[in-house]
């Protein structure tokens, strides 16, 4: 850690070493911080760039202000909060200048000084790791194995590549969240701890519901489910697709039409509520907090049409072609958690079903999503 060492206090004076050049050009973040008051000493261009401050903006800030929200404590000890990474690169949650968390592999370590002792946090964007380690390994397959093979082998990388990347966010937070709370419990006030809580509750749905829905998919592939009408009470499937959806943070409001529909309808309800879930679900993560959500039901002679509309940030025109296509999702989502899969399933679940699925939107004026669906009364 000599070239750590030689870092100055400040970033505003030119590198006078080998050891300050070195950390002026990597693409690695490297902080320093104070290990008696966990303040921050100097830090280099890339950790800056990292976590969005301006040149010299980090200098000066508590460690604290790194971490979560949730996370931050005024009692926290330096060395007890990094001790799990210390001397380990470990995937960790970083508050970024804009608010937004961020995963990032963390490598902690001390650095002996006369003047006094400090600790060198060392920064990696998870996701510009993961690329290059894909870039890498793809070059090494195109040099051993046919382009046939390279294609398909390409394609399974992708999957389970994008796969671990939807799942690894939730995970760091769970597991971030679980041990403020088992080694800091009694130092948390109450809502620290309901807000742990509820983070870990979250990102355990969304990891849950990821895995049901690949598997679902995975299903659908390979030709394993087929639909199965059967007499369905559509007030009770409303009704419980719906449930789950209203406790979700942007406490949204559901106004649900079902005018004119016969008490039973013929379809396969286990589909049909899924559809339900996953277009209600899209309508409420791209709404923005307390909007008001549309969904109505329209049953004709051997037709059902179940339209959902909302408020939301839109999908741009030139989108909506791959819209429904996984893991893809539009230029416009910024920082709003997803996976690309809902609509895909929502998709699959029109198919099975002998339908047809629509979507009509442009970005800033909300979208209204239509299956039409045959069915009996």
């Amino acid at each position: 850690m000599k070239a750590v060492c030689a870092m100055n206090d400040t970033n505003s004076s030119a590198p006078d070493s080998l050891g300050d050049a070195y950390l002026q050009a990597t693409p690695d973040g490297v902080i320093l911080l104070r290990l008696a008051d966990g303040r921050v000493v100097s830090a280099n261009p890339a950790a800056e760039s990292l976590l969005g401050y301006a040149p010299g903006a980090l200098v000066g800030q508590h460690f604290s202000d790194l971490l979560p929200p949730a996370t931050v404590n005024s009692k926290t000890n330096l060395i007890r909060r990094l001790r799990g990474v210390g001397g380990i690169a470990e995937v960790q949650p970083l508050r970024r200048a804009d608010g937004v968390e961020s995963a990032f592999e963390l490598l902690v370590t001390p650095v002996r000084r006369t003047d006094g002792d400090l600790i060198a946090m060392h920064l990696r964007d998870v996701a510009e790791r993961e690329a290059k380690h894909r870039r890498d390994t793809d070059d090494e397959r195109a040099r051993t194995t046919t382009e046939v093979q390279q294609a398909s082998q390409r394609q399974r990388d992708a999957f389970l590549s994008e796969v671990a990347h939807q799942l690894r966010t939730p995970l760091a937070i769970i597991q971030s969240s679980a041990g403020m709370l088992v080694s800091y419990h009694d130092r948390l006030t109450d809502a620290q701890r309901q807000d742990h809580l509820q983070r870990i509750q979250t990102h355990v749905r969304m990891a849950a519901t990821l895995i049901e829905d690949l598997r679902f998919l995975g299903k659908v592939e390979r030709g394993e489910l087929a639909a199965h009408d059967e007499p369905t009470d559509l007030t009770d499937l409303m009704r419980r697709a719906l449930r789950g959806l209203r406790e979700h943070p942007h406490h949204p409001t559901f106004d649900v039409s079902m005018d004119g529909l016969p008490d039973w309808v013929v379809i396969d309800g286990v589909l049909l509520r899924a559809l339900v879930e996953k277009l209600a679900a899209n309508a409420v993560v791209y709404s923005p907090p307390g909007s008001t959500i549309h969904l109505a039901l329209h049953h004709r002679p051997s037709q059902l049409t179940v339209t959902v509309s909302d408020p939301g940030i839109g999908i741009p025109t030139d989108f909506l072609p791959q819209a429904t296509q996984l893991y893809q999702r539009g230029p416009n989502v910024g920082e709003r958690p997803g996976s690309g899969v809902g609509l895909t399933v929502a998709l699959a679940c029109v198919t099975l079903m002998g339908g047809s699925l629509t979507l009509d939107s442009a970005e800033g004026r909300g979208t209204t999503a239509s299956a039409t669906l045959p069915s009996s009364p």
